[in-house]
């Protein structure tokens, strides 16, 4: 376009492609050394064909010079400056790399010193910032960086970046193309589990908790969600029947017997009657994903839904949680364990559809787990050696009052929480949340500041992002007065709606 108007008002040719520039098109990228890489000529280069490793170089140029190169291949290109020269401040000789559909701008301030002047922001399907990838990496100097810097700031977020939680955002991105389905983990204590969110201690917590609130909110923002899952008791004891009615317990199965992920995981003795689920919520599903303890010498049982046995599982093996997956036809009947010979240990269940992907937002609440309960891993079962069992896609860690409440140290309370972290994130994006304040005339609001503290502190060490509820409510006096609380220490069904949001807004908005 700038030649062809250029030659219209008299340019010699030549002259006006001196101005407008060239462009090199479908070029190969080479090698894997700055050695070994492709030499750049023209002013727009684009690489079709750029394999692991291999790059260009920039020429040695003049002040002034620019170069634009894009990455068309089906690997990061890397780019290296001339023998002896830097990009950007780097060191010398030292390549930057750009990623797969992306495109970058050089200018010179000098024959070897190289800056980035620009480069473009690849925009993810779906609604959303044009041009800006949540989940890339950007360089200094560039908007994207900017853009994440700022996003990075917001009212009780600390320690964001979205390079922190990239396996989540790459999740949530496949669900939103319905390619994949994926879970979040909600660890806790009883704010977790829904304790008293109807006023009424436990009966309907689970329906009222935070975290199926925060489902809600999934499936109001487009992202399908669903909470057909239970794990462990919660530590309701006799009252969870109360707690969760989709879960029925038959005659002599007991959960007392020892605690894993939710509290105390159900025993299913021989003769014992069925343990029922019924999800509900009119969610189909075709896939049953049951969470057992094995032990040496443990039974058997089958499993069935609406009444047709379809399967039988052994918990005969080395002590430990593990996922069995079984497949039945696609409905929404009641799945029902049943067992068949010896002692079996249930830790939980999750169904959902493989037709249909959705985001399954598991609650593992557990009322009165401690941050030592969780990080705990005497017995395989502890829930930080359980939960690699489940493997999910993000997890939030919501402990702290009762740390506080049993007068934990802090530094104590940090370093359990280091311990959870360190187990769960090698499989997960790991998200803390500083729990919402209790009341101050039971626990001041400086000692409950103190583990804030420790909670954000401990966020910036270990690069994972921090929601800080208790910033939200400000203390238990300035927010009790808005139908926030139940009690000294746990929310209102709409006190669970608004730590939903919180936690909402982080995660479907990153």
């Amino acid at each position: 376009m700038i030649s062809r108007n250029l030659t219209g008002t008299g340019f010699p040719p030549l002259a006006a492609q001196a101005i407008a520039g060239t462009v090199n098109d479908g070029l190969t990228a080479t090698g894997t050394t700055q050695a070994t890489a492709l030499l750049i000529s023209g002013d727009l280069n684009v690489f079709s064909t750029v394999a692991s490793g291999a790059g260009c170089i920039l020429p040695v140029g003049g002040e002034n010079d620019t170069y634009s190169i894009i990455n068309d291949g089906a690997n990061a290109l890397l780019i290296y400056p001339p023998l002896g020269g830097t990009i950007s401040g780097g060191a010398v000789n030292a390549s930057i790399s750009i990623a797969v559909s992306d495109s970058i701008q050089l200018t010179y301030q000098s024959s070897l010193s190289i800056r980035v002047i620009g480069n473009s922001l690849t925009g993810p399907s779906g609604a959303g910032l044009v041009g800006y990838d949540f989940t890339s990496t950007y360089p200094d100097n560039t908007v994207g960086i900017e853009l994440q810097n700022l996003r990075a700031h917001r009212h009780g977020v600390y320690s964001y970046y979205a390079s922190y939680v990239k396996r989540w955002l790459l999740s949530l991105a496949a669900v939103r193309n319905l390619s994949s389905s994926a879970s979040i983990a909600c660890i806790g204590d009883s704010t977790t589990m829904g304790y008293n969110a109807s006023g009424a201690g436990y009966t309907d917590g689970r329906i009222y908790s935070f975290p199926t609130a925060m489902r809600n909110l999934f499936n109001f923002a487009g992202v399908a969600a669903q909470s057909n899952s239970f794990f462990g008791d919660s530590n309701a004891g006799v009252d969870y029947a109360t707690y969760d009615p989709r879960v029925t317990l038959g005659a002599g199965i007991t959960h007392n017997g020892g605690t894993s992920l939710g509290g105390f995981f159900f025993s299913l003795p021989p003769a014992s009657g069925a343990l029922n689920f019924a999800p509900g919520n009119g969610d189909t599903f075709d896939r049953i994903d049951i969470y057992i303890l094995n032990t040496v010498g443990g039974g058997t049982f089958d499993v069935d839904v609406g009444g047709a046995t379809i399967a039988n599982i052994s918990t005969n093996a080395t002590r430990g949680v593990v996922k069995n997956t079984v497949s039945c036809a696609a409905g929404s009947s009641q799945v029902n364990l049943t067992n068949a010979s010896g002692t079996c240990l249930i830790v939980g269940v999750n169904v959902y559809s493989t037709l249909a992907p959705a985001v399954a937002i598991l609650n593992m609440g557990w009322s009165g787990s401690t941050s030592g309960d969780w990080s705990r891993t005497t017995f395989p079962e502890d829930p930080a050696n359980a939960i690699s069992a489940v493997n999910p896609e993000a997890t939030l860690i919501n402990l702290g009052i009762n740390d506080w409440v049993a007068g934990t140290a802090v530094a104590t309370t940090k370093a359990n929480l280091l311990s959870i972290i360190n187990e769960v994130r090698p499989y997960s994006a790991v998200y803390l949340v500083v729990p919402i304040p209790s009341e101050e005339s039971l626990i001041p609001l400086a000692t409950q500041k103190l583990y804030r503290d420790a909670i954000i502190e401990l966020g910036y060490e270990q690069s994972c992002p921090v929601i800080d509820l208790m910033e939200r409510r400000e203390s238990w006096a300035s927010s009790n007065s808005f139908n926030l609380y139940s009690d000294s220490y746990h929310a209102t069904t709409f006190g669970n709606i608004d730590v939903a949001q919180a936690l909402a807004e982080l995660l479907l908005n990153p």
